[in-house]
Protein backbone atom coordinates (compact mmCIF):
# COMPACT_ATOMS: atom_id res chain seq x y z
CA UNK A 1 0.00 0.00 0.00
CA UNK A 2 1.42 3.39 -0.94
CA UNK A 3 1.96 6.20 1.54
CA UNK A 4 -0.82 8.14 -0.17
CA UNK A 5 -3.21 5.22 0.35
CA UNK A 6 -2.13 4.92 3.97
CA UNK A 7 -2.71 8.65 4.52
CA UNK A 8 -6.15 8.39 2.97
CA UNK A 9 -7.04 5.35 5.07
CA UNK A 10 -5.76 7.04 8.22
CA UNK A 11 -7.85 10.14 7.48
CA UNK A 12 -10.96 8.04 6.85
CA UNK A 13 -10.47 6.08 10.08
CA UNK A 14 -9.87 9.32 11.98
CA UNK A 15 -13.13 10.74 10.61
CA UNK A 16 -15.02 7.59 11.61
CA UNK A 17 -13.50 7.75 15.09
CA UNK A 18 -14.38 11.44 15.47
CA UNK A 19 -17.95 10.73 14.37
CA UNK A 20 -18.34 7.84 16.82
CA UNK A 21 -16.83 10.01 19.57
CA UNK A 22 -19.23 12.87 18.79
CA UNK A 23 -22.28 10.59 18.73
CA UNK A 24 -21.33 8.91 22.00
CA UNK A 25 -20.52 12.26 23.64
CA UNK A 26 -23.85 13.73 22.53
CA UNK A 27 -25.73 10.74 23.90
CA UNK A 28 -23.98 11.11 27.26
CA UNK A 29 -24.57 14.89 27.37
CA UNK A 30 -28.25 14.38 26.60
CA UNK A 31 -28.50 11.98 29.51
CA UNK A 32 -29.55 9.05 27.38
CA UNK A 33 -27.50 6.67 29.50
CA UNK A 34 -30.21 6.92 32.18
CA UNK A 35 -32.86 5.75 29.70
CA UNK A 36 -31.07 3.42 27.28
CA UNK A 37 -28.03 1.18 27.24
CA UNK A 38 -25.14 2.92 25.50
CA UNK A 39 -22.97 -0.18 25.28
CA UNK A 40 -23.49 -0.47 21.49
CA UNK A 41 -22.33 3.13 20.98
CA UNK A 42 -19.40 2.55 23.33
CA UNK A 43 -18.50 -0.60 21.37
CA UNK A 44 -18.56 1.32 18.07
CA UNK A 45 -16.35 3.98 19.62
CA UNK A 46 -13.84 1.37 20.79
CA UNK A 47 -13.74 -0.32 17.37
CA UNK A 48 -13.30 3.04 15.62
CA UNK A 49 -10.51 4.03 18.00
CA UNK A 50 -8.59 0.78 17.52
CA UNK A 51 -9.05 0.98 13.73
CA UNK A 52 -7.77 4.54 13.67
CA UNK A 53 -4.70 3.73 15.76
CA UNK A 54 -3.94 0.70 13.58
CA UNK A 55 -4.13 2.83 10.43
CA UNK A 56 -2.06 5.59 12.03
CA UNK A 57 0.55 3.07 13.15
CA UNK A 58 0.75 1.63 9.63
CA UNK A 59 1.24 5.13 8.25
CA UNK A 60 4.04 5.86 10.73
CA UNK A 61 5.69 2.53 9.94
CA UNK A 62 5.71 3.42 6.25
CA UNK A 63 7.06 6.91 6.95
CA UNK A 64 9.73 5.85 9.44
CA UNK A 65 12.41 5.19 6.77
CA UNK A 66 11.94 8.82 5.66
CA UNK A 67 12.20 10.15 9.21
CA UNK A 68 15.32 12.16 8.35
CA UNK A 69 13.03 15.00 7.29
CA UNK A 70 12.17 15.80 10.92
CA UNK A 71 8.43 15.20 10.69
CA UNK A 72 6.60 11.96 9.99
CA UNK A 73 3.55 13.58 8.39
Amino acid sequence: MSVTDLRRECAEKRDLYQHAKNVYGAAVRLGLSARIDLSALRGELEVALVSYYAAHSALHSALRPRAGTGRLH
